[in-house]
């Protein structure tokens, strides 16, 4: 069986190939792999760009439910809005790679919850935590675009500025810069 490299760049391009051919469609499957993706854990072949990765990922997601915000139909139980709120503060353990839990909690027996030996990466070892310095520019972008004019105020709360020295010191310039666009993105009116 021979198995081939796919450069980084081209995997980059891929996903937002994804997030144009469906673009406005919420399509589930797409949806549901680009909210992975945006939290993919560093691989190897990954690791020099894993944050255009997950900022591609963010878009190709906000582009597949563009505008859309809670009225797309069967994305309900997937909550966007909690994973994405996720991914952008880091209150939450990162999911799962390769096996996740059902509603229960019950681990599912055929499937691991550890990436398996050939995904994980030799100079990157990240705890259990969401990494948000990865993670947070394409949980924003996708936020923003999915409840875009939307006015969800509920949705646009999430993205919070920083109100005194240390929260300032606590969250990177950039990551402020698209909270301001993100929330006046949804609160169009």
């Amino acid at each position: 069986e021979l198995e081939l490299e796919v450069p980084a760049v081209v995997q980059i391009a891929a996903l937002m190939g994804v997030g144009l051919l469906y673009q406005g469609s919420a399509h589930r499957l797409m949806t549901e792999v680009m909210l992975d993706e945006i939290a993919r854990p560093p691989t190897n072949e990954l690791l020099a760009c894993r944050e255009s990765y997950a900022l591609t990922a963010g878009l190709s997601l906000g582009m597949l439910a563009l505008g859309r915000g809670s009225d797309a139909a069967g994305l309900a139980d997937l909550l966007l809005e909690d994973k994405l709120g996720n991914y952008m503060h880091g209150k939450e353990l990162a999911p799962t790679w390769v096996g996740s839990s059902d509603l229960a909690g019950v681990q599912s027996s055929t499937r691991s919850s550890a990436p398996p030996i050939a995904s994980r990466c030799c100079r990157i070892r990240e705890g259990p935590l969401v990494n948000v310095d990865v993670t947070a520019a394409g949980a924003t972008l996708a936020l923003a675009l999915v409840f875009l004019k939307s006015n969800n105020a509920s949705v646009a709360s999430q993205f919070r500025v920083p109100t005194s020295t240390y929260e300032l010191h606590c969250v990177r310039p950039d990551l402020i810069l698209l909270r301001v666009t993100a929330r006046n993105l949804i609160m169009w009116d």
